[in-house]
């Protein structure tokens, strides 16, 4: 064993069996003298990619152990060829070693490299987009290799987290379903359960939107819950339609956001590359859902000591106020669903890109036969404006109860009203899972 700079010293490093059957070759790290830093080398064979890479020890000192990831709460500062790769042959990333993990000795057998190649249209599960320059874009494979870990409050200000959904294909009930009823005895009319079937994958954002993201996004302040020491970290709340996407909802598959707009802000940032938008209705709920029919996303039935859990909502928004009055709470206090997504259910209610409809106008937006089990194929909702030209919204809030915040419930706002009547509507951001 021997050390170099007393920082690591790296041996060759193996590349892991391509995700996407791109020939990943020839990886290994590189340490050049006098350096902090370590290069991880290798050769792509075809681009553009996705390329994640993890930095991994072994578990025996004679190199025959299992390889264990150092993860995201040690590998921080990965740059360079990372994330998607648009060039062959020699790629070369760097890896700030000495910052992350200082006055460290590891044997030459015992630490490695895994750099994998995935294809732009299957993309692993996290993406991170920094909000601060220009195509600063990185994806995870999974959420242990996050930097900093996904609850980090990094996410909740200079950078927006993302998680894939894995929707395609899959059929699914939406709507009010029998395991959702409280105090009813009939389904809501516009709550109808039918079958559903969302055709591609989606990132969702990990958290709703919050006042420091939406200030970086270049918009200014908002007038929800504004003054309070962790305001910044709380869901951006008291603004329009407008100012999150523009124009009239994108009921035509078109992308259609203006330049004034929080979401066109992100699709520039990316260079023009992913086309950021509020979430569909039925892509809200699927990832709400999280596979769950049950009232919450936790698998729980329509109760507050149920919702409590996951939720800030009318029964315990006040909870460690300083002014004992219902108010919005940091993202992420509660617990998340499956899908690693919090605040899902409560804190603000999150407006969806479908227009509102109710009667034989909602109806109307499901597939012909849908009571007989017909699935209806990426819903779009209402194509025409009605019920005063509102939006849907989802989740329930903290002026919302057990009712109200159940994962099929909807409901509608204003199409363009913000300020302080609307101060617990926010929004949360969605994207494809395909890159050009």
């Amino acid at each position: 064993m021997r050390s170099v700079l007393n920082v690591v010293l790296f041996a060759c490093a193996t590349a892991s069996a391509a995700t996407s059957e791109v020939a990943v070759r020839d990886v290994g790290f590189e340490q050049p003298g006098g350096a902090g830093s370590a290069l991880i080398r290798y050769t792509l064979g075809e681009a553009p990619v996705i390329v994640t890479i993890d930095v991994q020890t072994n578990t025996l000192d004679n190199g025959a152990g299992s390889w264990v990831s150092l993860g995201g709460n040690v590998v921080k500062t990965i740059s360079g060829d990372f994330g998607i790769v648009r060039k062959t042959g020699a790629c070369q990333a760097k890896w700030e070693a000495a910052r992350d993990w200082p006055k460290q000795t590891v044997s030459t057998n015992r630490i490695r490299a895994v750099v994998t190649a995935w294809a732009t249209n299957a993309p692993p599960d996290y993406m991170v987009l920094g909000l601060k320059k220009s195509n600063d874009i990185r994806f995870y494979a999974e959420s242990g290799h996050v930097p900093y870990g996904v609850t980090n409050d990094l996410y909740k200000g200079e950078q927006l987290l993302m998680r894939r959904i894995p929707a395609a294909g899959r059929i699914w009930t939406m709507g009010i379903t029998p395991k959702e009823y409280y105090e009813e005895t009939k389904v809501p009319t516009n709550s109808i359960p039918h079958k559903v079937m969302l055709t591609k994958d989606y990132f969702m954002g990990v958290y709703e939107v919050t006042q420091c993201q939406y200030t970086n996004m270049g918009m200014s302040a908002a007038s929800g819950y504004t003054g309070y020491p962790d305001s910044w970290k709380r869901p951006v709340s008291g603004i329009s339609n407008a100012s999150m996407r523009g124009t009239l909802a994108n009921v035509n598959g078109t992308y259609n956001v203006v330049g004034t707009s929080a979401c066109d802000y992100l699709y520039k940032l990316s260079g023009k590359k992913i086309e950021f938008d509020l979430p569909t209705e039925a892509q809200w709920e699927f990832a709400c859902r999280a596979g769950w029919d049950t009232a919450y996303n936790n698998g729980t039935s329509a109760t507050e000591a149920n919702l409590n859990l996951i939720a800030w909502n009318n029964d315990n928004a006040k909870t460690g106020t300083t002014d004992n009055q219902v108010q919005t709470h940091p993202v992420g206090l509660k617990a998340p669903n499956a899908f690693g997504l919090y605040d899902m259910h409560g804190n603000v209610q999150e407006r969806c890109l479908d227009r509102y409809t109710t009667g034989d106008d909602y109806l109307a937006t499901l597939a012909p036969g849908f009571e007989n089990g017909a699935v209806t194929v990426d819903p779009r909702g209402g194509r025409t404006w009605s019920e005063s030209n509102k939006l849907v919204m989802r989740g329930g809030s903290i002026s919302h109860g057990i009712a109200d915040a159940r994962s099929g419930m909807r409901g509608a706002g204003s199409y363009n009203v913000g300020g302080d009547s609307y101060r617990y509507n926010g929004f949360r951001v969605c994207c494809p899972a395909v890159f050009k």
